[in-house]
């Protein structure tokens, strides 16, 4: 049994609470295969949940020959300041194009079964706010973790810009939540080594332009560099504040990151 991650849910029920009837018959409809109605976009299906008075629209990618019998990591990607909104579109694509982030990890699955996963990408209306991941929390445990076979010992988050930050949010609110992390173009909230220490199980890669004002998290990977820690720090030379994803999400200068990301799994203990 997931003791841990069981341990971090029941911190969170007073918040969760309990979806309503109409929300539940809602969000395992939309989680079901997609109605012939439904518009796909770059290969995501869309779904809305509501709760604690949140509501939360989210795109989602399954592999095409998803098998229930076989577990998946998830990839949560976490938008910025222009995929705000309510539409359930404009974080995944924009100008007709989709989005590096998240898009990229369903083209990482083509050909290499090791890749396959299942990517969630929620829309927030504004800032990421802790009570915003706490219903992102829910989402995945609550309701994909039990209509998708999913890898709860492989749950990776990335986010870029805004979702950075609110990525950083929750890495350090529920360190132990997530297996790893790719930020890019974020701001880390810690600004002393006893701040930062509470990820430093965690293996987290920043990428960040050299023109971006990447001081913060410079400052964090001096205290959490191996062996201090599990950070690894990347700057885009004459970077700015769009160079980190369009660099680190490219198999042309990092093809290492999918096996680094992948690679990663948590193991739980019996407090």
């Amino acid at each position: 049994m997931d003791v841990s991650h069981r341990t971090g849910m029941l911190k969170r029920t007073a918040l969760s609470g309990f979806l309503s009837l109409l929300n539940l018959f809602f969000l395992n409809s939309t989680l079901a295969a997609p109605a012939a109605s439904e518009e796909l976009v770059a290969g995501f299906r869309a779904g809305c949940v509501t709760n604690t008075g949140i509501i939360m629209p989210y795109r989602y990618f399954v592999p095409d020959d998803y098998n229930p019998n076989q577990k998946y990591p998830i990839v949560v990607y976490l938008h910025g300041r222009g995929g705000v909104g309510t539409d359930n579109l404009k974080h995944i694509i924009k100008a007709g194009k989709p989005h590096i982030q998240p898009t990229v990890f369903t083209t990482y699955q083509k050909g290499r079964p090791d890749y396959k996963c299942i990517v969630l990408a929620p829309q927030s209306n504004g800032l990421w706010t802790k009570q915003k991941l706490e219903v992102l929390y829910t989402l995945i445990d609550d309701v994909f973790g039990k209509n998708y076979s999913i890898d709860m010992t492989r749950k990776y988050l990335t986010g870029n810009s805004g979702g950075a930050a609110g990525a950083y949010i929750s890495l350090f609110s529920e360190p132990q939540y997530w297996t790893a992390a790719v930020i890019t173009a974020g701001r880390a909230p810690a600004s002393n080594k006893k701040e930062a220490m509470v990820v430093q199980h965690l293996p987290l890669w920043s990428f960040h332009g050299a023109n971006d004002h990447p001081e913060r998290d410079k400052l964090v990977y001096s205290f959490l560099a191996p062996p201090f820690g599990n950070m690894k720090f990347t700057e885009i030379a004459e970077g700015n504040h769009n160079s980190a994803r369009k660099y680190a999400f490219n198999d042309l200068f990092f093809p290492e990151l999918a096996d680094w990301l992948f690679a990663q799994k948590k193991v739980f203990t019996a407090e």
